[in-house]
């Protein structure tokens, strides 16, 4: 990073280009129109489930109530605190 600096060489010393991803994407476009995996079908299975993130979340949220008892914990704020 030194030299890089040094000499300004940005973007020659310690990083690489970014990767070509078009005939990835067109690949992998093409394979989920002929297999409709973007659509719903009934009976479809699958070898993993990826489970919804947000909603495990946003239900830890709903069951636990995080309340700090100890004073200490607590930050005191003055009202000079809030002015400029």
């Amino acid at each position: 990073v030194t030299i890089e600096n040094a000499f300004h060489l940005t973007h020659r010393t310690i990083r690489h280009a970014q990767p070509d991803m078009t005939k990835t994407i067109q690949r992998l476009a093409s394979r989920i129109k002929e297999k409709h995996s973007h659509m719903f079908k009934p009976g479809r299975s699958a070898l993993r489930s990826i489970p919804d993130q947000v909603a495990v979340g946003m239900s830890l949220m709903q069951e636990r109530k995080v309340s700090m008892t100890d004073e200490a914990e607590m930050d005191h704020i003055d009202p000079e605190d809030l002015v400029d």
